[in-house]
């Protein structure tokens, strides 16, 4: 029976190939030096090439492997990258390449925040590097490739839609007008923001939807397509299951100016999900959230905290009977606290069991257990001030030292001292010797 035998010439073993990059997200306009980590990159005659907005920087390897050395598993260079002023959002390419063959590797250009998110792909980069095989048995590896792939896949999308919508902008002189980004489409804006949502970036998801929002406003037929599929992916019911209180207030905060100057709030805490259920629905039935239920009821249009009592899913429950019934008492209470400062026009914070409110004209009062007098004070700062004297000061106080139960000692031994210093006294009567405690003996005289 014969077997097949698989021959790999040495031009095959001999080809460059990135693994890893760092960092894979930069400071747009900083001059960074990056670590490359690959295969075979100290091969006679290997180069490194970065390719960013039209411009070509080129190094030629300084050769550390043996000349006949034809496999080299843990190769790393560096790569010195300048910074450009004008470039500050969009992405270059880091190319290995010995006789016409190698591979590439995405560097995305980003603002400080957004690079900080980003970077946290390299651990799921470093943990997923391929096997010591040749490049030619990778493709027989698919399974491993996937999570690899995946990564490498969103920062390709990220790095394309940053690089066309840097050449959208104002400062930018290009031709390039906002009709550019129709080329992304919106099923590429929905894996990005997906991929971003799951991993808690709040600033890249903000970025993502302030360009998806500019796309939008191209066409009317964009922007009701834009609506759609954010409806479809319900980013702020996976915020709330993931109990992420940033992403939540990212989310119900953020507004688009429409071109007749309204405003419009795309993801609401009374959007109905699978079932009717409503973010807020979510929130009430999940321990331990109070945070989001917070963050629920404190969008701008006050629409959560209105809802809370009246929106309905399709079994007739609203978000107040869902904490009740997994008692989660609090949550209701914090919904009724505001409603009541949103009536009084006041502010209340609750400080150890006890609260302090505070309304419109200025006046500060607080109500606890330790009958501290209304305060006036010119505005809320104030509140941290109390918070870290004020109010603390007879929380320490209380216990068995608390001022009444000392007032109370103090009077007992002042009069058992009275008594005793009585009583040791020299005592005369007048029909009989005088009367001295220690002549007392015991028994019948």
């Amino acid at each position: 029976m014969g077997m097949t035998r698989l021959s790999k010439s040495w031009r095959t073993w001999n080809t460059p190939e990135l693994t890893l990059v760092t960092p894979i997200a930069v400071v747009g306009g900083r001059k960074t030096s990056l670590v490359l980590k690959g295969r075979n990159l100290t091969i006679p005659g290997t180069q490194i090439h970065c390719t960013s907005a039209g411009k070509y920087i080129s190094k030629e390897v300084l050769c550390s492997a043996y000349p006949g050395t034809i496999y080299d598993d843990s190769g790393v260079e560096t790569f010195d990258l300048p910074g450009e002023p004008s470039l500050t959002l969009g992405r270059c390419f880091i190319e290995v390449e010995n006789r016409f063959r190698g591979n590439s590797f995405p560097v995305i250009f980003a603002n400080k925040s957004i690079c900080q998110e980003l970077r946290n792909l390299e651990d799921e980069l470093e943990d997923s590097r391929f096997p010591d095989v040749s490049p030619d048995d990778q493709v027989h590896d698919a399974r491993r490739l996937k999570p690899r792939d995946q990564v490498l896949h969103f920062l390709n999308e990220l790095g394309w839609l940053f690089q066309k919508a840097a050449a959208c902008t104002p400062s930018n002189k290009s031709d390039v007008s906002d009709s550019e980004l129709i080329q992304f489409s919106t099923a590429r804006f929905r894996h990005l923001l997906l991929f971003s949502n799951e991993r808690d970036w709040c600033s890249l998801t903000k970025t993502l939807l302030e360009i998806l929002s500019k796309r939008s406003m191209v066409s009317e037929e964009l922007s009701h397509e834009t609506l759609e599929m954010l409806s479809e992916i319900h980013l702020l019911n996976r915020a709330v299951k993931r109990k992420s209180s940033h992403m939540v207030h990212l989310l119900v905060h953020f507004v688009v100016i429409c071109l007749d100057n309204s405003k419009l709030y795309p993801f609401l805490p009374n959007y109905p999900g699978p079932g009717g259920l409503t973010p807020l629905h979510l929130a009430a039935s999940i321990d331990d959230a109070e945070d989001i239920v917070d963050a629920l009821t404190d969008d701008p249009q006050q629409i959560g905290l209105s809802c809370w009592h009246s929106v309905l899913d399709d079994e007739g429950l609203s978000p107040e009977l869902y904490a009740k019934f997994r008692n989660n008492g609090s949550y209701n209470e914090l919904v009724t606290r505001k409603l009541v400062d949103r009536k009084n026009s006041q502010v209340t914070i609750v400080l150890n069991k006890g609260e302090i409110h505070m309304d419109q004209p200025g006046n500060v009062g607080v109500n606890n257990a330790s009958g501290i007098q209304a305060l006036e004070v010119r505005s809320c700062n104030q509140c941290a001030i109390l918070e870290s004297g004020l109010l603390r000061r007879p929380m320490r106080s209380r216990g068995l030292l608390a001022r009444p139960y000392i007032h109370s000692m103090l009077a007992i031994a002042a009069v058992c001292v009275c008594v005793c210093v009585f009583m040791r006294a020299l005592l005369r009567f007048n029909s009989g010797r005088s009367f001295k405690w220690e002549r007392l003996d015991f028994g019948p005289t």
